[in-house]
C-alpha cells in the first residue's frame, strides 16, 4: 500500500470545499483550528483589536453509518494496519465511500459563521480558516475522521474489536491417505453395545435391575389408553429397553 502523498488531504477538502486559488489571507492571524466532532473553531486578527469568532460545523455520522464504515475498513487487513499504526491511508475514503456518504465533505455539507461584519460566506476569515483545517488534516489526518464524529482511540479500540471477533481462515486437512473408514453398525444396539453384547460384564456390585417391578407398579395405577391398560401398552418398550 502507497503512502499518502504530501498534502492529499488538504487537496482533496480545497477541492470539495470548492474554494478556489484567489487571494489568500495571512495564515499567521489564523489561531490554531479546534476541531470537534462535527465543528472546527479558530480566531482570526483582522482589522480590529478583538480577533473574529469563526466557525465551520459538518454534519458527524451517525452511530449505524460509523458501525458500517468501522466494518468495512476492519474487512481490509493492510488499512486496519496503518491505522492503528497512526496513519490514515488514502483507500480510507473509498472504504467510508462504500456506506453510502463521503468521508470528505462538499461545500453543500460545510454550515460556516463568521463574528465579522461582512455579508459574503464565505468571507475572507471563512476561507482563512478552512485553510488551515485543511492544512491541519495533512498534519493529522485523524482530525477530519474526528471531525466526522469517530475520535482517533475510539476508532482503534473498535478496529482491535471487530479484526479479534474475526474468524481466522482454517485450511482443511487434506484426506487421509490408506485408511479405510469402519462401516456404521447395522442397528442402534449395536452401536453402543457393540457387536457382541452378551460378554459385557456388569460390575459385582452393581447387579443389572429387573424392570418388572416398575411395571407392577403401572398395572395398580388403574390407567387406561384406548381400552388397554397403561403397563400393557409400555411392557414391549420395557423388554426392548432392558434386553441390552
Amino acid at each position: 500500500m502507497n503512502s499518502v502523498p504530501p498534502g492529499y488531504w488538504s487537496d482533496r477538502f480545497l477541492a470539495r470545499a470548492v474554494l478556489g486559488g484567489g487571494d489568500h489571507y495571512p495564515a499567521d492571524r489564523v489561531s490554531a483550528v479546534e476541531v470537534t466532532a462535527g465543528s472546527a473553531a479558530a480566531r482570526v486578527r483582522g482589522s480590529h483589536a478583538r480577533p473574529y469568532e469563526v466557525w465551520v460545523e459538518v454534519p458527524v455520522f451517525t452511530p449505524v453509518q460509523w458501525a458500517g464504515i468501522e466494518r468495512a475498513l476492519s474487512a481490509d487487513a493492510a488499512v486496519v494496519a496503518r491505522l492503528l499504526d497512526g496513519t490514515v491511508p488514502a483507500e480510507v475514503e473509498a472504504l467510508v465511500a462504500t456506506v453510502g456518504v463521503a468521508l470528505v465533505p462538499d461545500a453543500t455539507e460545510l454550515v460556516q459563521e463568521c463574528s465579522c461584519p461582512q455579508w459574503s460566506v464565505p468571507c475572507r476569515h471563512l476561507t482563512a480558516t478552512l485553510r488551515a483545517l485543511a492544512r491541519s488534516f495533512d498534519e493529522d489526518p485523524f482530525r477530519l475522521l474526528l471531525w466526522r464524529g469517530r475520535g482517533r482511540e475510539r476508532l482503534r479500540a473498535r478496529l482491535q474489536t471487530l479484526t479479534a471477533a474475526r474468524p481466522s481462515t482454517v485450511v482443511p486437512a487434506g484426506p487421509e491417505t490408506g485408511r479405510v473408514p469402519s462401516p456404521l453398525p447395522g442397528s442402534a444396539r449395536a452401536y453402543w453395545l457393540g457387536e457382541h453384547p452378551e460378554q459385557l460384564a456388569w460390575p459385582d456390585d452393581h447387579p443389572p435391575q429387573d424392570p418388572d417391578p416398575a411395571i407392577r407398579h403401572l398395572a395398580g395405577s388403574g390407567i387406561v389408553v384406548g381400552r388397554r391398560n397403561l403397563a400393557d401398552l409400555l411392557q414391549p418398550l420395557y423388554e426392548d429397553l432392558t434386553s441390552w
